[in-house]
């Protein structure tokens, strides 16, 4: 067996072959570069390769190709969390506007309300349903209920954390959060437990 360094010295000049019925053939340097980090890393051992060329490559391209997609579908889902995110910490910025102007005029008890209702009329025309007088009392209380925004759990979309909100004891909400991000649930699962449980 050649050594790892060799190995590599080989791929990147673009001279690793197989055999393919007796005859020797060059491989596309990157599929060999790819295979041949794979197989040090594994401790496999290039000369106990026994089947033909054309039965080698099948095996390079399947597993490679499924490489590719696990590191594509793992960037999606990532993708999909981060944009999640962002969405719960614009609710959450919002909510805290609300509460901090609804101070300013505490004085009147349905001050609140006037606020959340003139804001949503001049939200909603330009961004849509998303910002109606209930969602928008959703991202005050969600707020109230978790007012420090370095607390708010990435693994939670404001589907879960809007499910979250309506439960009113504490010590359930924390347990279904708990158990949604430790369990992996997706909202409609979250929505399934909590629905079962209460």
């Amino acid at each position: 067996m050649l050594p790892a360094w060799h190995i590599w010295d080989k791929l990147f000049l673009g001279e690793m072959v197989i055999a393919k019925n007796g005859a020797k053939e060059k491989i596309f340097p990157v599929i060999v570069r790819y295979v041949c980090n794979f197989a040090i890393e594994n401790r496999i051992i290039f000369n106990t390769i026994t089947m033909n060329g054309s039965e080698a490559m099948e095996n390079i391209r399947s597993s490679f190709v499924e490489d590719v997609k696990g590191i594509i579908n793992r960037a999606r889902q990532t993708a999909v969390r981060s944009v999640d995110f962002c969405r719960v910490q614009m609710y959450w910025n919002i909510g805290k506007r609300i509460f901090e102007e609804e101070q300013q005029g505490k004085e009147r008890a349905d001050y609140g309300s006037y606020l959340i209702k003139n804001l949503a009329s001049t939200l909603e025309p330009n961004y849509g349903s998303g910002f109606s007088y209930r969602h928008l009392a959703f991202c005050r209380q969600f707020y109230k209920l978790y007012p420090i925004v370095n607390a708010l759990r990435s693994q939670l979309n404001w589907t879960q954390y809007r499910l979250l909100i309506q439960i009113d004891d504490p010590h359930k909400r924390e347990y279904y959060e708990l158990e949604a991000v430790n369990n992996g649930w997706t909202a409609r699962e979250t929505e399934r437990q909590i629905n079962s449980q209460l």
